[in-house]
């Protein structure tokens, strides 16, 4: 019987993921990378997200975070929220080993760069749920300026504005308590627009 559960388990966790996948198609000309984040221990997080690689000047790159979420949620730790900031960095570092970035004496490359701003938390069992992204049109869009330094060789990036996109009122300002096993909550607002540090 046991084994029957998990195997239904791992089937609606493996189609829900799949689903979310799915839905988030790229615009024309943009690529879609998939990240698979070590977190702690065996637990993964699952990252998708597009972009397209511009040059100076009035054609931006462009960064669209289209899903994240736990890999293996049925993994004991992986438990809760996912820490944004991890989500950020793995693109970041995906992202500049894609495209070119030029080096501070040649000129500073601009990206613009979004992600939503709601989640909801599906919860499988009394002790087994997690959150992932919601409300895909209500999201957090800021334009970087970045560059390598050849004599720090570090990348430097400056954040030069933010602005939200849709209407945040579609999601609830607090997080909801958890929901009934096998359902999942309303969206609420998990992150803020803001530039990331």
């Amino acid at each position: 019987m046991k084994k029957i559960y998990f195997a239904l388990l791992f089937a609606l966790l493996s189609g829900l993921l799949s689903w979310n996948k799915a839905n988030a198609e790229c615009p024309p000309g943009w690529s879609e990378v998939e990240i698979i984040q070590p977190y702690i221990g065996d637990c993964r997080i699952r990252i998708n997200y597009c972009y397209k690689c511009g040059v100076t000047g009035a054609d931006p790159s462009n960064i669209k975070i289209t899903f994240y979420g736990w890999e293996n949620p049925q993994d004991p730790d992986c438990i809760g929220e996912i820490p944004f900031e991890i989500v950020w960095e793995a693109i970041r570092q995906s992202f500049y080993n894609l495209c070119r970035i030029p080096t501070c004496f040649e000129g500073k490359l601009r990206v613009v760069e979004e992600y939503p701003i709601c989640q909801k938390i599906i919860r499988v069992s009394e002790n087994l749920y997690f959150t992932t992204p919601c409300n895909l049109d209500v999201y957090c869009q800021f334009i970087t300026e970045v560059c390598y330094n050849l004599a720090t060789k570090q990348y430097e990036s400056e954040c030069i504005g933010f602005e939200i996109f849709g209407d945040p009122n579609r999601c609830l300002p607090v997080q909801p308590p958890l929901p009934p096993r096998r359902y999942e909550s309303e969206c609420y607002i998990a992150n803020g627009c803001n530039c990331p540090e």
